[in-house]
Order: structure tokens, then C-alpha cells, then sequence
């Protein structure tokens, strides 16, 4: 079986050193997390670009805002069939970028390596409700 437990991110992606003290007072900021490692951008600017589209600090980010952030779509699991697990989408998809929401949070999936400053919340039973897929970065 695939080791999926969180892990170093992929150089260019979102790593804890990104997170500069003029956000340190920030809570519940998993979207803004993900969306920095899913689209290889600094956290300042993921956090710029959600609150441009709704966000407020301090609070958690709606899938509406992430969707109206990115101009994706978001790609639902219907309730009647047997959504993924979490451990079992990232063993699923090796290649490419992704913004994935289970019940209460958002991580982010980078070529195949689960990507979180809030390892704590990684449950790999737990089902997901839907993703966005995000379109090929360019290299820095």
C-alpha cells in the first residue's frame, strides 16, 4: 500500500517558512494554504486573491469563494455513490494539482503529495466532497 501521510511539498510549492509574521494572527486558513501550494503562489497572494473574492479573515473560506478565486469548477461527489476516501484520491491521482475539500477542510494535493500546514487535520478514512483541478503552473 502507497504511503500517503503528509509530507515534504515539491520545491516551488507551499511550505511553513512561507508564512510571514504579518499573518501569524491567522486561523482557519486551510483554503488559503491550499490554494498557495495548488497554484505554487506565496501565501500573501493566495490570501490577497480569496479576500478579493469574499473571504474575511479569521473566518473559514466557502467552496463559492474558491471557485470565484481560481474561475474553476468545482467538481462535486454525489451523495449517492461512495465518495473516495481521502488516502484513496491522492493514491489516485499521482499526477497533477489539486484543491480537495473533506467535511470542514481544504488540502491540497500536489503531484501526488498531500500538501497541509495543518497536518493535525489529515484523516486519510475521511470521504471527500468534491476538488478543484487546477491547470498545468508554469515553472519559476
Amino acid at each position: 500500500m502507497t504511503d500517503v501521510t503528509p509530507r515534504q511539498p515539491p520545491s516551488g510549492a507551499f511550505s511553513a517558512a512561507d508564512l510571514s509574521d504579518r499573518f501569524a494572527w491567522e486561523r482557519r486558513d486551510c483554503a488559503v494554504v491550499s490554494l498557495s501550494a495548488a497554484c505554487a503562489i506565496p501565501y500573501d497572494k493566495a490570501h490577497a486573491l480569496l479576500k478579493q473574492h469574499g473571504r474575511e479573515d479569521l473566518k473559514a473560506t466557502y467552496g463559492k469563494t474558491i471557485s470565484e478565486a481560481l474561475g474553476l469548477r468545482y467538481q462535486s461527489m454525489s451523495r449517492g455513490v461512495c465518495r473516495p476516501t481521502a488516502a484513496r484520491f491522492i493514491r489516485e491521482n499521482p499526477q497533477g494539482r489539486f484543491i480537495v475539500f473533506v467535511t470542514g477542510h481544504f488540502f491540497a494535493l500536489v503531484d501526488g503529495v498531500h500538501v497541509d500546514a495543518h497536518a493535525s487535520l489529515y484523516r486519510p478514512r475521511a470521504r471527500l466532497w468534491g476538488y478543484w483541478q487546477i491547470p498545468s503552473v508554469p515553472a519559476p
